[in-house]
């Protein structure tokens, strides 16, 4: 019997072993140190729970540039290792967009003082809103027909607080679609809650911001 015992818990240490361990990818959320902690910690929450993977906070002191590439030199050095998509936080960006988007770095920067001028609900929703599309576009997912989706065209302030503030369900299943062809693993959630269905878009979509 107790040779038997032994047998089974060498097998067992073989199987566990034997088994890799999956580093599941995340995402990465930049912002200055001397930024309020209410926007970030929204920020951070809301692509968390919108995009089903860890999203780790790197809080720096403020960085030079006032255009969002001289922004992304100053931030080269950014981890890179397993992460999916970097957000920015940024206080200026002189292009006057609300948000850019640097496509080879996978990363993109909101002009959180154009967006956020008080703690309030409105405010607080832009943000989240920029937070998704950067993301959604950075993997290459595409504008959207729905008004109810971040991923919609606008063109004014008051048009970007009338669309949605997460992915639409076609723009799910696009956004579980990318997650593989790039080659990151899905994590748990992901897994169970992005729908594993093929979107045909019903056209062209313009996305002007």
């Amino acid at each position: 019997m107790k040779h038997l015992l032994t047998c089974l818990l060498f097998f067992v240490g073989l199987s566990v072993f034997g088994e890799e361990e999956v580093v599941l990818p995340h995402y990465l959320l930049v912002a200055p140190e001397g930024m309020d902690e209410a926007p970030v910690e929204r920020v951070q929450t809301w692509m968390a729970s919108n995009l089903h993977y860890e999203v780790r906070l790197l809080r720096l002191p403020a960085w030079e540039g006032e255009i969002a590439e001289e922004q992304s030199e100053a931030l080269k050095d950014l981890p890179t290792e397993d992460v999916i998509a970097t957000v920015v936080m940024a206080e200026t960006l002189d292009e006057g967009k609300h948000a850019v988007l640097i496509p080879d770095r996978s990363l993109g920067f909101i002009h959180v003082p154009l967006l956020y001028e008080e703690a309030s609900e409105t405010h607080l929703r832009r943000l989240d809103r920029q937070a998704i599309r950067i993301v959604g576009f950075s993997l290459g997912v595409p504008p959207q027909p729905m008004p109810f989706c971040a991923l919609a065209p606008y063109n004014t302030v008051e048009e970007l607080d009338r669309i949605g503030r997460g992915f639409s369900p076609p723009a799910m299943a696009q956004y579980r679609s990318q997650l593989v062809k790039k080659g990151f693993p899905l994590s748990p959630d992901a897994e169970k809650y992005l729908p594993d269905v093929q979107v045909r878009m019903p056209g062209r979509v313009t996305n002007d911001e």
